[in-house]
Order: structure tokens, then sequence, then C-alpha cells
């Protein structure tokens, strides 16, 4: 089939009914599944796609259109065929309003940025990211937005970028742009330059007063190649960062116009609308700083906010070299009412839920290679129990494969402990502090070493000191023959605080 038609039956289940797009390359269709009888998409795709959309199939997100068939032809082009989801683009509303408030258009990049994660972890590229394609808010109850896939399919600069031309395939880099040309648009009202922008300054002309915002648009819409995000990555994690801060300034356009938020999206079922207070941990230890704003660090914004977005998702399983631990699950308390207070609505990027997302986000990018539910950290106040647990989560969850955390998880030792306290002390908000056992005497307390271990970190401070305090603390247990209290190796090998160091690092954004 040379070209999708209307009246066309693909894969003898699919027709085609009415033609949506026809004017800026290959067609699409709104169709009919004939076995299911429900509405659905066609796309015409070009060869120069068919090799990035075939991980499109099977994606599973809760703002992703999913992709029900990818049909290859004989003449080497294919037809995409995904389900139908009527609604309010950005397109339709950018019409209206001219432009979105920051923390909208950060909140709807954000969920946009991590469909694409998904998909460019599962070895695929979207192709055609533009207004049109996010559907803002769903007809019917899904939560929005929704990137779809079109149409149109077949783009043109400025939502290609100058390296993929109107030619070239779709990439992991010209996502990374198109997903920045988009959020420009919802902050500026109009497209950014199709080469691109040269300055901080020149986005500033364009209205946008926010600094961390146009450092933001820089990295994804440089002009120089070199100095421009070359995946998703950075984006999402630099606009996480930016959310953190500002979720309470709904209502303040980007450059000072009169744009009027819309409703946030709601939560998709079974998420928290809670939002976390203050961390308890930073309140442990009285000489501790205010913690500073930076675009760097491990745990940037997380102990102050106690959200992030999660980097990927995981699944629970059996442990073999261990007791299985079930966890009751329990609702969580509701907090006390904070002085900048965050509708979750604004935070929950993935549809998941918060404590899975921000435990993810202290460990290393693919952890975690299928769905996980790690909620049950912060029932769990003992490092002992918690660190075990994690690291079978850690091992278990790399799928079968040896992940950058997996591997160093085998040369922890105590420092496991540690670990799972970075994340409690990060995620954990409203849980109780957490304890072990009365020290022997003349040691000093590992919780307390602990927790101030996991503060250096979270405020991306040098640990050398708090490291060495902490195995200042087990050697001292360790001399008084303490270690199966801890359940822990009889020494500290110098190699475990190097591989905590290790993780640490690559747990940076």
């Amino acid at each position: 089939m040379a070209e999708l038609t209307q009246g066309v039956l693909v894969d003898s289940r699919f027709r085609a009914d009415e033609t949506l797009s026809t004017d800026v390359g290959e067609a699409s269709f709104l169709g009919t599944d004939e076995k299911t009888k429900s509405t659905v998409v066609l796309h015409q795709i070009g060869a120069d796609e068919l090799d990035q959309l075939k991980a499109a199939k099977g994606l599973d997100h809760a703002h992703a259109a999913t992709v029900l068939d990818l049909v290859v032809e004989a003449d080497g082009t294919g037809v995409l065929v995904v389900e139908h989801v009527p609604g309010e683009t950005l397109a339709d509303r950018l019409e209206h309003v001219g432009k979105k408030t920051p923390v909208e258009a950060v909140r709807f990049a954000l969920r946009v940025a991590d469909v694409l994660s998904s998909l460019h972890g599962a070895g695929g590229s979207h192709g055609a990211i533009h207004l049109r394609s996010v559907v803002m808010e769903p007809d019917g109850d899904r939560a929005g937005p929704v990137l779809t896939y079109g149409p149109p399919r077949r783009t043109k600069a400025p939502h290609r970028s100058p390296e993929r031309g109107d030619a070239g395939p779709p990439s992991e880099a010209d996502d990374a742009w198109a997903a920045s040309v988009v959020l420009y648009e919802m902050l500026v009202g109009s497209l950014p330059p199709a080469g691109g922008v040269e300055t901080l300054e020149q986005v500033e002309e364009a209205g946008i007063e926010d600094e961390h915002l146009r450092q933001i648009l820089l990295h994804g819409l440089s002009a120089d190649v070199a100095q421009r995000n070359d995946n998703i990555t950075p984006f999402k994690r630099e606009l996480a960062r930016w959310f953190v801060d500002h979720a309470g300034d709904e209502g303040v356009p980007a450059g000072g116009g009169s744009s009027a938020p819309s409703k946030p999206p709601p939560l998709p079922p079974g998420a928290s609308s809670t939002p976390p207070s203050a961390n308890p941990m930073a309140m442990a230890s009285s000489t501790r700083p205010p913690p500073q704003k930076s675009s760097k660090g491990l745990l940037i914004g997380l102990a102050v906010g106690g959200i992030v977005f999660g980097l990927v998702a995981a699944y629970i399983f059996v442990p073999t070299d261990a007791d299985v631990v079930e966890i009751e699950r329990h609702a969580e308390p509701a907090p006390e009412p904070s002085a900048k207070e965050i509708d979750l609505s604004e935070v929950s990027v993935m549809g998941q839920k918060e404590t899975t997302n921000c435990v993810s986000a202290q460990l290393p990018e693919g952890t975690f290679k299928k769905e996980q539910d790690l909620e049950w950290v912060c029932e769990v106040a003992d490092p002992r129990v918690g660190g075990e647990k994690l690291k079978i989560e850690v091992v278990k969850g790399a799928g079968g494969t040896v992940t950058e955390a997996s591997g160093i998880y085998a040369k922890l030792g105590w420092y496991d402990m540690a670990v799972f306290s970075v994340a409690y002390t990060a995620c954990c908000s409203e849980a109780k502090k957490i304890e072990l056992p009365a020290p022997a005497e003349g040691c000093d307390k590992m919780d307390e070493a602990l927790v101030k271990l996991s503060i250096a970190v979270s405020d991306s401070a040098d640990i050398s000191e708090s490291a060495s305090a902490f195995e200042k603390v087990v050697q001292c247990e360790l001399d008084k023959s303490r270690a199966s209290l801890y359940r822990r190796p009889t020494k500290i090998d110098a190699t475990s605080g190097e591989a905590f160091k290790d993780l640490v690092e690559k747990a940076k954004p």
C-alpha cells in the first residue's frame, strides 16, 4: 500500500474513515477498530520512522496514547494505529489564553517528558511532538495531559531540530528538542527561532523573566548542538527541581501578563493528594544550615519538598537471600498545614505514588526495569531492615541484568543502611526519626551518624567527613563484637565507602 486512503482496511481490522491531515506529508485518518468497534487514529508512517516507533507498541503510561498496532507494508512504509484521545489540545487552549503560567507549563512539560523518558528507555522515539499532539484535557475521566502521535506526523522546523531537518529520522535528541519547543510555546505564546536560541538574553527578551526557566530553555534549544541536551533526562530533572520550588506560584504569568491559570489536571485513581511537609530529618540536626537552592546535586529540593519525579519504575519480588517481609499498607496520616501548600496534582508527574517516585530518584537512572511499589519505605524506621529490603528491590529490580546500582550494591556492606537512610530522609516527611539499637558503651549513636551523612548527601555537600564519622561508629560497634546485632559483616571494607560515594555520584542529575 503506497498511500493510506479513505476506506482502506488495514491488517484486516482497522478501517480508515475520515481524513485528519494530509497537508504536511503522510496522511492521518480517524478510523474504526472493526474488532472492538472503538475509534482509532491511523497515521501513515515513512520508512525513516518505522524502527523508532516499534518500541511505542506496548508502552503503558498514564499520559501516553496507546499504540495498538504498527503495520509494516511491503513498500517499506507503515501504518501506526493509535487509540483515539478526544479532548482539548494545547493548541486549542493557547489560541484562547495566549500562554500558560509557568507552573502550568512546567507541569505539562514534565508529564510529556516522562512519557518520552519511558519511550526512549524502551529503545524508541516519538518524532512528532507539537501542541496538537498533546491533549490537555481528554474527554471523560482520564487525567491530562496525554501525548498522542499527531496529526500531523510529518512535522517541520522548529518542531524538528536543525540536525534532523526535513528528512531525518526521529531520535532521542530530536524529541528533547521538540519538548523544549512545546515548553517555549506554552511560556511565550509563540514559536522559538527555527535554528535555536543563542543566549540567555535572547530568551529573556522573548518574555521569560525566571532565570532558571531561561537556562532550561537554553539547554533545550541552544543553537550550538554541543551545548544542547542530547536526551530528555536533563530537561526532566531541571523542570522537576524548578517545580518543587515554584508549585505554589500558580497564577503568575511567565512574562508578567494576564494569562489565567487553568484547572490543574486531576491525579490518576489511587494517587495521593496530600502534600508533604518539611523533612523531619532536617530538624534532627539543630546545627544544620538552611538548604540552598542549586541546579546540581543528588537531592536538590527533595528534602524541602519531599516530592520529586521518578526516573524509572520497578516491581517487587520474592528475595532469595533474605527473609520475606510482608509490609501491611496503612493510610498515610494527614500532614499538618504547611506555610506553602502544594497540590499533589501539580507534582505527581507520572501518575504514580510519591514515595516510590522519590525513592527511585535517589538511585542511578535505570536502576529499576519494571514497575515497583516502594511505598513501604516510609513505614520502616529501622535502617537495618530498610537497607536489606531496598537492596533486595535493587538487585531483583534489575530484571535479570546488572545495572549500575545492583553492581554497586554488591560492594556496599554496612553502607546499604546509608543508602536507605538517604532515601528515608529525603522522601519520608511524615515518618518518625530513624532508629537503631542503643550504642555500645563508648560508641556514638549510629542513627545520628546516618542522619548527618544523609543530610550531607541531600545538600550536595562534601560527604567525606560524615562518611568517616559513620565508619568510626561502625568500627566502634565491631570492636564491641556487635556485628550480629546489626546483621552486617564483621568488618567494614574500605571499598564499601568508595562504592557508596560512587552510587551518590551516579545518582546526581
